[in-house]
């Protein structure tokens, strides 16, 4: 194994440990196969439906074309697992780099192909993440296929416009090649945690339970009417922080970029408002910022003041609905929201 002493590069940098990875035998040949059996009229297999606008671009190096594959830093996202960014510096490629630009969190290591090339190249151990050409973290990735979630520092605040720098600092050598290789990387959105209730005239259901063809209640907001309308589709993702938001005796929990109806201003996300508004932090919001949502009793909307707003960690399993077969909005947790 290589072994580089990461104190050069450290600078006292927080240390950021990807979370995920599904071992070191994913065979993406057999998943895509099996999915496109299930869902003839789906999505590509390996697609997300919560995809944030990322761009990747200026990769410092890239390995040369081979036969009729070609490895440019194009690769990183182009939704597919069978292709790969691999740098072209003669060793491991320390100190090799490529630029993100967007709201980033998710990475595949290595040249996923299959689980033979996956081990032949080497993969990423650690990056050191500059944000706007400032140093920001290291962050460590697990030695695996699939997928690894993350979160730098500051990413409730991330602006789409926030330039991200990934060098390449530590590797697992490959069983063959020192060539260093990444699948994909990109930026997941959604979502509201399992058990928010989702209003229809019926029935009163968690998110998690809701099917193709679930009822549930949509709002013209320019009329302040109310009508039933059907899922259409709806996604789970799993994510590393929630938002808790309280007004009153309302309360829910969603994902940081997940969008409330703000008084005043219309649907965003609280981070993203707060940063637009000039607020220090998300939570100043609290006593001063009002949210919409619905009362049951008097069925109309209204705004009540946010009291708390508070982060939690983990490693959650969220849900939000795509589409809707009439209308945009939705109630969740008696809260006005939005698909996106």
């Amino acid at each position: 194994m290589l072994c580089l002493t990461l104190g050069l590069f450290a600078q006292d940098l927080p240390n950021i440990y990807a979370k995920g990875g599904r071992g070191t035998e994913v065979n993406w040949e057999e998943i895509r196969e099996k999915y496109y059996n299930e869902h003839p009229d789906g999505l590509a297999f390996f697609e997300s439906p919560c995809l944030r606008d990322i761009s990747v671009f200026g990769a410092s190096s890239t390995l040369g074309d081979q036969s009729n594959n070609s490895y440019g830093v194009d690769k990183l996202q182009d939704n597919s697992p069978f292709t790969a960014w691999v740098e072209g510096e003669e060793g491991y490629g320390i100190g090799t780099y490529f630029y993100v630009q967007g709201h980033v969190n998710m990475i595949f290591n290595g040249y996923q192909k299959s689980p033979r090339t996956w081990s032949l190249n080497s993969r990423v151990k650690t990056l050191k993440v500059y944000k706007n050409e400032e140093a920001l973290c290291l962050l460590h990735l697990k030695d695996e296929m699939g997928s690894q979630r993350f979160e730098l520092p500051g990413y409730q605040y991330q602006d789409g416009r926030d330039l991200f720098k990934f060098e390449i600092v530590d590797v697992y050598p490959g069983s063959k090649w020192a060539d260093v290789a990444i699948s994909e990387i990109r930026g997941n959105g959604c979502c509201f945690q399992a058990n928010t209730v989702i209003t229809s005239s019926k029935t009163q259901a968690p998110i998690s339970s809701l099917e193709e063809g679930s009822a549930l209640t949509t709002i013209d907001l320019g009329t302040n009417k109310t009508s039933e309308t059907i899922a259409v589709s709806k996604t789970q993702q799993l994510h590393l922080s929630l938002l808790t938001v309280r007004c009153g005796e309302y309360e829910v929990q969603c994902t940081p970029e997940h969008p409330l109806y703000i008084e005043n201003y219309g649907f965003s996300s609280l981070p993203n408002f707060a940063l637009q508004q000039g607020y220090d932090s998300y939570k100043d919001l609290a006593g001063n910022v009002a949210l919409m949502v619905w009362n049951e009793e008097k069925q109309r909307t209204e705004f009540k003041v946010i009291d708390t707003i508070m982060l939690s960690h983990g490693d959650f399993r969220t849900y939000t609905i795509l589409e809707l077969k009439e209308g945009d909005s939705y109630i969740a947790n008696g809260f006005v929201t939005t698909t996106y």
